[in-house]
């Protein structure tokens, strides 16, 4: 048996702080494992048009939430904050997550180094876009849907994602509700 080892990845992760970005890419994940359960999640990914990796790419950041808009999630607030303004209650029953893709924010972006020594990227809040702010992406913009799924869209994601995408746990289908069984004849012969 051989054994592989490397180094690891050579990957050089966005700098961090305050930067233009585009969005990119809203990817619903399906129900995913993690450590409170299986639950519903949703990728968003955004281009820094004005920061660019060595091979003259802009870079592309992206942070997977639950696909909740409850107060109590991490979405809401990132949302909120690159609209400039809360959801009110009807809004919040049916906003179409897909309106989000092209549009342009502030990124804060936070350095933190991994258990594995690594440097991360982390998406710490994305705010209301300055006027004249980039608005054109270099990458192709991308909304995938697990109920309405798009083999073309789905193509046009990074690998590591697609792989996300399917291992997604299947919903779990309501078994039928059962035939009520027929009841034993009555037996008068009890006594009370």
């Amino acid at each position: 048996m051989a054994l592989k080892l490397s180094e690891g990845s050579n990957f050089t992760p966005a700098p961090a702080g305050l930067h233009n970005a585009i969005c990119t890419m809203v990817i619903d994940l399906g129900l995913q494992s993690g450590p409170f359960g299986v639950k519903p999640k949703i990728l968003l990914g955004w281009e820094l048009p004005d920061c660019n990796q060595d091979d003259g790419k802009p870079y592309v950041i992206s942070r997977q939430f639950g696909a909740t808009l409850s107060k109590q999630g991490n979405l809401r607030p990132i949302v909120e904050a690159w609209r400039g303004r809360g959801f009110t209650p009807e809004e919040v029953k049916s906003f179409d997550m897909s309106a989000l893709v092209g549009k342009p924010c502030k990124l804060l972006i936070q350095h933190v180094t991994g258990d594995d020594g690594r440097t991360h990227a982390n998406i710490q809040a994305a705010l209301k876009p300055e006027r004249g702010q980039p608005t054109t992406a270099v990458n192709d913009l991308v909304f995938f849907d697990m109920d309405a799924p798009d083999a073309s869209a789905k193509a046009r994601l990074p690998q590591w994602i697609q792989k996300v995408i399917d291992a997604a746990i299947p919903p779990t289908v309501k078994p039928a509700a059962a035939a009520p069984t027929a009841m034993p004849d009555f037996d008068d012969d009890l006594t009370f």
